[in-house]
């Protein structure tokens, strides 16, 4: 039956399951005479050749199938990339392999806003709650640490101001408490922001600080414009009762996967563990804006890559997305269906115009109102995103974020528009 079945296969659909299956000989035979069934996509999810090869580990089938040129950012319809599947299924030497290929960049984008080192740290999280072997764990591990490696610009230690019990029933800031953490700070898809990953640790002793798992206990989205100074000193303060030496404020967000929806910026208070800490941030923090470039991706790469590997209406990202539920698939290997995430799936129409933001309240001495930039928090509204359509910025930020993404949702900046008002 297994043969007969296999004889009412099409061609592309042999190439798919024999990257499944890491039959390279099936799928070199294939490509002598059908080289477009290398970039097929089974009808379900939108998978590649490629991206099977990379969910299973078939790393001859993945290098094979990079020197044969397919798309190395073949989505598929929740815009996850290769990368994005080796991650989340665990596979190292897939991984290393293609944050190893020249100009291959590690901030793409899926239609949930997650890179891959996001999805590495959701299948760790996933994994440890499902009971997972050690096995399982250590090889997400890795797969981590090596995105990490890669995107990571400096890292050290600093105390976090938490809230405590205390604090939490009072209501009173200045209860709070402080946790020694180790921090590093990597580059993310955004021109303008840094995240800054605090891990939990054992110990206390700065010198001797050893996190306890390979995922950040909070993440914080850093404002790094070149306009902006992301890192303000503190000095102590007679209010607060247990207040640190070497304090410093950083300006950003909490990202989407903590919070339902990206809030408006906020001032983080932080503390360096000595004098030599603190000159050691601040000094990064001062450059951080030139830092942002990665040197080992070409200009066109570097941000806006949600538009890598999009072929004709495969995967449209920025258009409104409904939530479906899939039907099981015979891999069973997506990771996305247990939440109820919303997906993008094929377009046979052109993209519906997106809805205009709503219009700016008239409070205008309320915190956080429409009508002040939400970038420099000092100059009025004055300019509109297209295509996005929001309305959210003064037109020096705006400025500053042209050919870039909407600080809202993401999308490509392709110019500004000034607005006039009567």
């Amino acid at each position: 039956m297994g043969n007969a079945l296999g004889w009412l296969q099409s061609v592309e659909e042999k190439a798919w399951h024999a990257s499944k299956e890491g039959d390279l000989e099936t799928l070199k035979a294939i490509a002598g005479t059908t080289p477009s069934a290398l970039e097929w996509r089974e009808s379900d999810h939108g998978k590649t050749p490629l991206i099977m090869a990379c969910t299973n580990g078939h790393i001859a089938c993945v290098q094979w199938l990079y020197e044969s040129n397919v798309d190395m950012y073949g989505r598929d319809y929740r815009g996850n990339t290769p990368l994005h599947h080796a991650c989340q299924r665990g596979q190292p030497a897939v991984v290393s392999f293609l944050l190893g290929l020249p100009d291959l960049t590690p901030y793409v984008v899926n239609a949930k806003g997650m890179g891959p080192l996001d999805a590495a740290r959701r299948a760790f999280r996933l994994s440890k709650e499902d009971g997972d072997d050690d096995d399982t764990l250590a090889s997400i591990t890795r797969c981590i640490e090596l995105l990490e490696q890669r995107c990571a610009l400096v890292h050290g230690a600093l105390y976090e101001r938490v809230n405590n019990f205390v604090s939490s029933v009072v209501g009173f800031s200045a209860l709070q408490s402080w946790e020694t953490k180790y921090a590093i700070v990597l580059r993310t898809s955004s021109p303008m922001f840094l995240e800054l990953a605090l891990f939990p640790t054992m110990s206390t002793d700065p010198m001797m600080l050893e996190r306890t798992t390979p995922v950040p206990s909070s993440t914080v989205l850093v404002l790094v414009t070149a306009n902006h100074l992301p890192l303000v000193k503190r000095d102590a303060s007679a209010w607060s009762l247990s207040d640190k030496s070497f304090g410093f404020n950083l300006t950003g967000m909490i990202p989407r996967d903590q919070v339902a929806n990206t809030g408006p910026l906020q001032t983080f208070q932080y503390a360096a563990i000595d004098q030599d800490g603190l000159d050691m941030w601040s000094a990064f923090f001062s450059v951080a804006a030139s830092r942002l470039p990665d040197p080992r991706v070409t200009a066109d790469r570097q941000f806006n890559t949600h538009d890598l590997g999009r072929t004709g209406s495969l995967f449209v990202g920025n258009v409104p997305m409904t939530q479906t539920s899939d039907g099981d698939d015979d891999d069973d290997d997506d990771d996305d269906d247990d939440d109820g995430v919303e997906i993008a799936r094929p377009l046979s129409l052109a993209p519906r115009r997106p809805s205009p933001p709503p219009p700016p309240t008239s409070d205008t001495g309320e915190e956080g109102s429409s009508t002040e930039c939400i970038v420099c928090f000092d100059a009025p509204v004055a300019a509109v995103c297209v295509p996005c359509g929001h309305n959210v910025l003064c037109m020096a930020c705006a400025a500053s974020i042209l050919e870039s993404t909407c600080p809202v949702c993401r999308r490509r900046v392709r110019e500004v528009v000034k607005l006039f008002r009567i």
